[in-house]
């Protein structure tokens, strides 16, 4: 397991070096996009999300669609997509999906009656835009900034998150993962603010002034989270980093 963990940390420190030589030290939201995918994991992926209420009145059916399009288009879906809804009386739910080789994207607008007000129900629409694939630290930046723009456009009150996920073969134990959450939390640029480390759950909480968002934990600024979960089915181990939080389960 030391070999293991030394390979680790040679990767890290050689990727970060050879970053850093090629083309000058990175910083932004660039810096800790990159500092995760030169880890060299066996694998990666990436999710961005976006979720939030939209002002207005209730949608209908067509101006769910019309919406729903829109967003799609905003995004450079043209073509090939599955529009889809359902009903289960109070609650509305119409949404786009499409399924690609090396993406899956999910758009989706939920109407419901969200409280009453002089008698009166008052209907919400919310709005869920989700985006998975396994291409580069720049799609997923380039992915971040649409999703961004279509917060603005919609004013949604809400952050745009960032889940990049790495897989290691095999076991990584405790020492081995203090060692790679320290390098990647260096090669990012942040400050560790808390951690938990147990055998059940291993999580550390960080935060960056490259990285623009953040939420108040404890009283401290953070929007970096770094996670690892063994697989023994599989044998081998996901790391996370979560930008402002990890959202999904792991």
């Amino acid at each position: 397991m030391k070999k293991w963990m030394g390979y680790i940390l040679v990767i890290l420190w050689l990727a970060a070096a050879v970053r850093y030589i090629a083309g000058g030290e990175m910083s932004g939201e660039s810096r800790v996009a990159y500092a995760f995918a030169d880890a060299d994991f066996q694998r990666m992926e990436y999710s961005l999300s976006l979720a939030g209420y939209l002002d207005g009145e209730a949608y209908g059916e067509e101006g769910c669609r019309e919406l729903l399009e829109e967003i799609a288009h905003e995004l450079g879906m043209y073509t090939q997509y599955t529009v889809t809804s359902e009903s289960d009386g109070r609650m509305k739910r119409t949404e786009i999906t499409k399924e690609m080789p090396r993406a899956q994207v999910c758009i989706r607008v939920v109407r419901t009656e969200n409280g009453v007000s002089e008698g009166e129900t008052i209907p919400a629409n919310y709005l869920y835009i989700r985006l998975d694939f396994d291409q580069s630290p720049d799609s997923a930046l380039t992915y971040k900034g649409k999703l961004e723009q279509i917060r603005e456009t919609y004013g949604l009150d809400s952050t745009v998150a960032l889940k990049m996920t790495g897989v290691y073969e095999g076991e990584l134990d405790r020492e081995a993962k203090d060692a790679a959450a320290e390098q990647l939390l260096t090669s990012m640029g942040a400050v560790e603010q808390e951690a938990h480390r147990s055998e059940d759950l291993y999580t550390v909480y960080a935060y960056t002034e490259d990285w623009p968002e953040y939420r108040v934990v404890n009283g401290k600024r953070v929007n970096l989270n770094l996670a690892f979960s063994y697989d023994e089915a599989g044998d081998r181990t996901w790391v996370y980093a979560g930008s402002p939080m990890i959202l999904d389960e792991y």
